[in-house]
């Protein structure tokens, strides 16, 4: 009991001498960033990041090309999101933060209905945010988006 009450304390003046949340984030990842496509370059759409604790999570707000509109849904999606706007749907979901790179987090990629694995990194000068959408075999196989910060 005697230990017990030692950590607490500690973790008390810790946390009270760091002026910091255990679950903020130093880093400016939160904010709208506009989605680019690997492949072609193109811009998808905006999506705005925010993180409640210490999970980060992403939301479409906007969406560009063939399926914009705030009436575009998710035809392709195989489960329980098929048919559902795509405005307001959760993209990113899970990801916890180890210094610069998010991980174990998973990805909804919108223009094929799935969702992989992912981890995210944000540049040093946090305008860019490395999306690398993966499946694993015996090593990770997948594409890399480039998000770029807008607010």
């Amino acid at each position: 009991m005697r230990i017990l009450s030692v950590i607490v304390i500690m973790v008390a003046v810790y946390s009270v001498s760091a002026q910091q949340q255990p679950w903020e984030v130093p880093y400016q990842i939160e904010g709208v960033w506009m989605m680019v496509d690997g492949d072609g370059g193109s811009d998808l759409g905006k999506a705005k990041i925010t993180i409640k604790n210490d999970t980060l999570s992403a939301v479409i707000t906007e969406i560009f090309g063939r399926s914009r509109g705030e009436s575009a849904v998710c035809d392709l999606c195989t489960d329980s999101l098929k048919g559902k706007p795509l405005i307001g749907m959760t993209i990113l979901k899970g990801f916890r933060q180890k210094d610069r790179i998010w991980r174990k987090g998973r990805m909804l990629d919108f223009q094929d209905g799935k969702w992989y694995r992912a981890e995210l990194e944000l540049s040093p000068d946090e305008s860019e945010l490395s999306v690398f959408s993966y499946v694993r075999f015996i090593v990770k196989v997948g594409k890399t988006q480039k998000w770029v910060k807008i607010q």
